[in-house]
């Protein structure tokens, strides 16, 4: 006889994942936030156009690293809350927030990277030498140096990170929410299924945006507002997408194959 499929929520304990090993509690990480929060300032305070000499650099650097810790803490303690049941809203309010905070704080220290980028090679070189926790850091730098955009705009592209990776959020509460089929089916969780209709709605989406603009943005925001409170058709007709025929899929496969069928053209031409 076939296992009932229970909610994420309902799984004996000892088969989650144990957050206890990032933060005891939610407090804590709250706390963590704070501090983030307060390094940036100190960050910014202390060495916003001042990245112009080896020293000053690392020591930055040092700080920065600090942070980052904190971040990755955080983002996947939220991340891996969210990940056992996309139903729970105070989940993802606080993946939310998390995120949102995240992304201000990276987009207000983006000018780190500009800066030390905007300095010249032997200097960069001379703060390599000064450091073995910075190195590959700085060392990515310089190899990156000559692609690197105006700092303005760098700065623009982190901040509106949170946004450009929203197609795959909407991906993710698809593939992740919970469904429940008739115990006869072949196979229960239909994995598959939910990440065509996942990589569906976002490419949709993404066309939609380009061809209809401010309109379509506003719908999207409302999908992300309302985030896995409904079901996954639901949260699709809301952005405009019909995924309850084969139409929008289909079109999903031309589209995917008319960029496979460019690569590969584009490919012949770079050998």
């Amino acid at each position: 006889m076939a296992k009932e499929l229970v909610f994420r929520k309902d799984v004996p304990m000892e088969m989650t994942w144990d957050l206890t090993k990032i933060y005891e509690t939610k407090q804590e990480m709250d706390k963590d936030i704070h501090t983030i929060e307060i390094l940036r300032d100190e960050i910014l305070n202390t060495c916003k156009g001042k990245l112009d000499t080896p020293k000053q650099i690392n020591k930055c650097l040092d700080q920065f690293r600090k942070l980052n810790e904190l971040v990755v803490l955080a983002c996947n303690y939220t991340e891996l809350a969210v990940s056992v049941d996309y139903y729970n809203i105070e989940d993802q309010e606080a993946y939310g927030r998390v995120n949102r905070i995240v992304s201000e704080v990276f987009s207000d220290l983006s000018f780190i990277e500009s800066e030390i980028s905007e300095q010249k090679e032997q200097i960069i070189q001379e703060a390599i030498k000064l450091t073995e926790k910075n190195k590959g850091y700085l060392k990515d730098i310089l190899r990156n140096k000559p692609h690197r955009l105006h700092s303005e705009a760098e700065k623009v592209l982190t901040a509106i990170s949170q946004t450009t990776e929203s197609p795959y959020e909407v991906y993710n509460a698809a593939k992740l929410a919970d469904m429940q089929f008739d115990s006869s089916h072949y196979y229960m969780g239909l994995y598959s299924y939910t990440y065509s209709a996942g990589l569906t709605i976002a490419t949709q989406m993404c066309k939609r945006i380009e061809k209809e603009g401010e309109s379509a943005i506003k719908d999207w925001m409302k999908v992300l507002e309302a985030g896995s409170t409904k079901a996954p058709v639901e949260l699709a007709k809301m952005a405009g997408i019909d995924i309850t025929t084969d139409e929008a899929l289909m079109d999903t496969i031309d589209t995917i194959g008319a960029m496979i069928d460019e690569i590969c053209e584009l490919t012949q031409v770079i050998n």
